[in-house]
């Protein structure tokens, strides 16, 4: 793989799904056009560098959905994003479902995962006195 791409993957990375203030500044560090970086980005990843950005932010923003308890608007913020119904459209858009549909699902699988004590119990066992 082309050294640039692995620099710029890596900040990608680093950055948690954001490259620096514009492609043209992100492509000038590298050295190279702005056209040239998004051809040999598509050509050595096989996504835009706008689609690789997008899923890297919003891989982010699922995770602070499922682990935390930050509003969505907060989120959304800490994503990157100044307008709430961008981050959900985009959401929506990479996931298949809004940022809250995700946590309902995530918080209904923790509820089925802590089961009672006494749940776990062979009925035989639980008529014992």
């Amino acid at each position: 793989m082309d050294p640039r791409i692995r620099l710029l993957l890596r900040i990608i990375d680093e950055r948690r799904g954001r490259i620096l203030a514009t492609f043209g500044e992100t492509s000038r560090l590298l050295g190279i056009s702005e056209a040239h970086l998004r051809r040999l980005f598509r050509t050595e990843v096989g996504v835009s560098l706008g689609h690789h950005v997008l899923a890297a932010r919003m891989a982010q923003a699922a995770q602070r959905v499922k682990n935390s308890t930050f509003s969505m608007k907060e989120i959304a913020f800490a994503s990157g994003y100044d307008d709430i119904s961008n981050f959900y459209r985009d959401f929506k858009k990479v996931h298949g479902r809004s940022p809250r549909q995700l946590r309902v699902e995530q918080l209904q699988l923790r509820l089925r995962n802590e089961e009672s004590p006494l749940g776990d119990l062979p009925s035989s066992t639980a008529s014992m006195d």
